[in-house]
């Protein structure tokens, strides 16, 4: 292979990183931004007392983490740092240890407007889980 000249080497990587930009950008307005310019209520941890954290045990059928809602846009589902994994599931779907969408320790399930449907979590092993969320809402 014949060597390239590092002006066309920079050029690629100037390329890839503005490439990387738009893809990333493009990401955060489908999670991030409003389906609807009318949503701009933002709530955390609408579930939990006063607020707080709600912890996700075993509990068969799973815990709901956010209720059933039309008016809300999007939701984030984080799964705190130094619980356990859980699963996630939507809708009429009861999570499991193996049913839903595994959220492990430190990650979190972004929603848009499927949120508007009831998410139930439930934990996968013997650590109960710390679930916090964030909903937007109109």
């Amino acid at each position: 292979m014949a060597h390239m000249p590092q002006w066309l080497m920079r050029s690629f990587a100037v390329v890839g990183v503005v490439a990387t930009l738009a893809v990333l950008v493009g990401f955060e307005r489908v999670i991030l931004s409003p389906a609807d310019a009318a949503c701009k209520t933002v709530l955390m941890n609408a579930k939990g007392t006063a607020g707080a954290t709600v912890t996700v045990d075993s509990t068969a059928g799973g815990i709901t983490v956010l209720d059933a809602l039309t008016s809300r846009c999007g939701a984030l589902v984080q799964n705190e740092a130094g619980g356990g994994d859980m699963r996630g599931a939507s809708g009429t779907l009861a999570p499991t240890t193996t049913v839903g969408v595994l959220i492990q320790a430190g990650q979190s399930l972004s929603l848009g407007l499927e949120a508007q449907q009831l998410v139930k979590c439930i934990r996968t092993g013997a650590t109960s889980a710390t679930v916090s969320t964030v909903e937007q809402r109109t």
